[in-house]
């Protein structure tokens, strides 16, 4: 028996069910927003912006790139 679905995964982009070609980044949005709410939490007690734009960039800028890149292709 076949199973239907919505979407399907495929090199970490869930392509959508339809006629036209499209894609969803509801779940890439979901891991960046909390990676890096959980990345600010940690950071807001040392009360530095260099300290949480450095968290940001090692742990969150991975998320991000593949994101844009997704929506430039």
């Amino acid at each position: 028996m076949l199973k239907f679905c919505d979407s399907i995964k495929y090199l970490g982009v869930y392509l959508k069910a339809g006629k036209k070609f499209s894609c969803t980044y509801d779940r890439l949005k979901l891991k960046f927003y909390s990676s890096f709410n959980a990345l600010y939490s940690r950071s807001k007690s040392s009360n530095s912006e260099l300290v949480s734009v450095t968290f940001v960039y090692q742990h969150c800028c991975i998320v991000l790139k593949l994101l844009i890149l997704v929506n430039l292709c």
